[in-house]
């Protein structure tokens, strides 16, 4: 077993370290991680240069990455680039052990998603971009860390998806309706920077009667001059029911019904058909990929799979769209429901009264089995 490196030779020793590791790089993350990369930092704050840092970052991040050569360093060009670089290497390290000791819980899905339950606050560095890495607090996390919603969904399943993919703008999602109360001290000032607005002092204004739209001849002929198409989106979740990154195979499949339902009942030019993700023909399918309706697959990397709303994947998934093929309606993704109304053309009015037509379709279905839509007065359509 071999002692952590530190002291003003540990890049020389790391690279013996990290040769001798080579073979094994899993060991590094379960074993060493913490204390040899903390040595790394250590003598970069000792004032070793910049080439020598980049050197030892390099074996570590080959490491991380289960290979027997290092990375390709030559993107870091100071030491500053460096210093960030080992920060980033300890967080990777501590979020794998966090996650390594995190007990079973009942939404993992074996080889596809594990929900982490984080023991003290991430100590998020300079890569983590959202919004959400600068709300959560050491002070906020303790105050919330063992909070959960009626649904079990807790602070720790809400931040995972931005903890792990620090690109992410947002960086949290809700796992069920009582999330945006139990947790407001998280998502409101997220709503407040990414949306401009400030749900503890604001309402909410929700009109959608596309009556009220004033868009005149002038303006549609005008529009049409310089818009090539128009699209309109949102999403549509319904209450009673956990989210896509809390929810359950039984959830999912009761929100299913619920949209099939709206879906069997569009009437005019709403009409069309579903189909269901895992049911399709490959023609089916490369047909919806070339016209771009088909949303996003799974990836390692990204918020849906992160996030945990790509587990049974691709069952109770869909996508409905109407004969026209200028409604489309996307079942189970990042939501319960994603609605979308779109044209070829500049008249945002007609494109409107189409959407609003399918949120009151799925409100209509909603109400049929007892439930009602996600809302809230401060809020709007959750």
């Amino acid at each position: 077993m071999h002692a952590a490196p530190s002291g003003p030779d540990c890049f020389v020793r790391d690279r013996a370290f990290c040769s001798t590791l080579s073979s094994a790089p899993n060991t590094l993350l379960c074993t060493y991680p913490l204390a040899s990369l903390q040595g790394l930092a250590d003598c970069i704050d000792s004032g070793v240069s910049a080439q020598t840092a980049i050197v030892a970052t390099a074996f570590s991040l080959g490491l991380l990455n289960g290979k027997k050569t290092p990375m390709d360093a030559s993107d870091i060009k100071s030491l500053k680039q460096a210093k960030d670089e080992v920060s980033f290497l300890r967080f990777m390290a501590w979020d794998a052990a966090q996650t390594a000791v995190s007990k079973a819980d009942k939404k993992d899905e074996a080889g596809v998603h594990k929900y982490v339950d984080y023991t003290e606050c991430p100590q998020f560095t300079s890569r983590h971009k959202s919004l959400m890495s600068k709300v959560v607090t050491p002070e906020l996390f303790a105050k919330l860390k063992n909070t959960k919603t009626s649904k079990g969904f807790t602070l720790s399943n809400a931040i995972q998806t931005g903890v792990k993919t620090p690109h992410l703008g947002v960086g949290a999602v809700a796992g069920d309706e009582e999330c945006w109360t139990t947790f407001k001290e998280l998502y409101n000032p997220i709503i407040k920077g990414w949306h401009g607005y400030d749900p503890e002092v604001e309402f909410h204004k929700v009109d959608l009667n596309a009556d009220n739209l004033k868009f005149s001849p002038q303006q549609l002929a005008l529009f049409n001059k310089y818009v090539a198409s128009t699209r309109i989106r949102a999403a549509r979740n319904v209450s009673g029911f956990s989210l896509p990154a809390g929810s359950s195979p039984e959830e999912r499949a009761g929100v299913e019904k619920v949209l099939v339902q709206a879906f069997s009942g569009m009437k005019g030019e709403l009409a069309g058909k579903y189909f269901p993700l895992g049911g399709m023909s490959k023609a089916q399918e490369d047909d919806l990929q070339s016209q771009g309706f088909l949303f996003q697959k799974p990836s390692v990397r990204n918020l849906l799979t992160m996030a945990g709303a790509a587990r049974q994947w691709p069952d109770n998934r869909g996508i409905y769209h109407n004969n026209d093929k200028t409604a489309l309606c996307w079942c189970n993704e990042e939501d319960h429901c994603r609605i979308i109304s779109m044209s070829k053309d500049g008249d945002v009015k007609a494109v409107f009264r189409r959407f609003c037509g399918l949120s009151e379709a799925l409100k209509s279905s909603a109400e049929a089995n007892g439930t009602k839509l996600m809302y809230s007065e401060r809020l709007g359509f959750l």
